[in-house]
């Protein structure tokens, strides 16, 4: 008998299909620090960023006339793309035919296995009739079905409540599912040669084709497509596209999923 957990990986190679993502510019989430006594801008940042030398960044946001001059009690904002980060664990959960890894550009790719953990810099790529899904510490995880290959940029938790993580989907087509944590905050970015999608708390299907066509399809949640500055909200239950050098289509409605078909189980034949 298949399991319950077989079977719905099994349900969802079946049911995924060719799409690519574009998709947005999205709102910047803040990290408030409150200033200590004897503190300076600059062991701040050497302290908290990932690059130092952003500290001019950090001062331009806080509209601070003097970098030098900061008070105890003072709330400084911190982008939390410029914070320093721990790398996410993230595993293989599925797999099912050839699947390669490369460790990093460069590298000979090698065979990836079940429970094989994979790390931020590593490109996945799946052969003919294969799929794979990994899954983070969390619960987060994304699935890529035959002939895709794609890139996990980073995978990152910064400070005590934000995690995220950026692919880059070079071809083919991967299903995101992201997990909304009480009291935390997930970033969860899918790029293409010709944009990105960033969202929060959403199950989306995004695929690249030959012609570098974009397409969303949001399952759960809400999805920001954004191309040549022109920007439109995909909502659950919807999909758009973007072809190159053009801006997002209006989302329209997606097709009712086909209803399963139910077998007899004497012949094994459909009914």
């Amino acid at each position: 008998m298949v399991s319950r957990n077989r079977f719905f990986h099994l349900l969802l190679f079946c049911l995924m299909f060719s799409w690519p993502l574009l998709a947005g510019a999205s709102e910047e989430e803040i990290f408030q620090l409150k200033v200590a006594k004897r503190d300076s801008l600059i062991n701040i940042c050497k302290k908290y960023l990932e690059d130092p030398a952003k500290w001019q960044e950090v001062s331009k946001l806080n509209n601070l006339k003097n970098p030098n001059l900061i008070y105890p009690g003072q709330t400084l904002n911190i982008p939390v793309r410029l914070l320093k980060g721990t790398p996410l664990d993230a595993r293989v959960t599925f797999i099912k035919g050839e699947v390669l890894f490369q460790a990093k550009e460069g590298d000979e790719w090698t065979k990836l296995n079940l429970k094989d953990r994979v790390l931020q810099g590593s490109t996945i790529k799946s052969g003919d009739k294969s799929a794979v899904e990994i899954t983070f510490e969390d619960g987060a995880s994304f699935f890529l079905r035959s002939n895709t290959t794609l890139g996990l940029t980073s995978a990152q938790k910064k400070g005590s409540f934000y995690t995220t993580r950026k692919l880059f989907l070079q071809k083919g087509n991967t299903l995101v599912r992201t997990i909304a944590v009480p009291g935390a905050k997930s970033r969860f970015e899918v790029g293409t040669r010709n944009a990105v999608a960033g969202v929060r708390g959403t199950e989306f299907k995004t695929s690249v084709d030959p012609e570098e066509t974009t397409r969303v399809e949001v399952l759960k949640g809400t999805v920001g497509l954004e191309a040549m500055n022109e920007r439109v909200e995909v909502n659950e239950g919807e999909g758009s596209l973007v072809r190159k050098g053009e801006p997002p289509l209006k989302p329209r409605k997606l097709l009712r999923p086909p209803a399963p078909v139910a077998l007899d189980r004497s012949t094994g034949r459909c009914r």
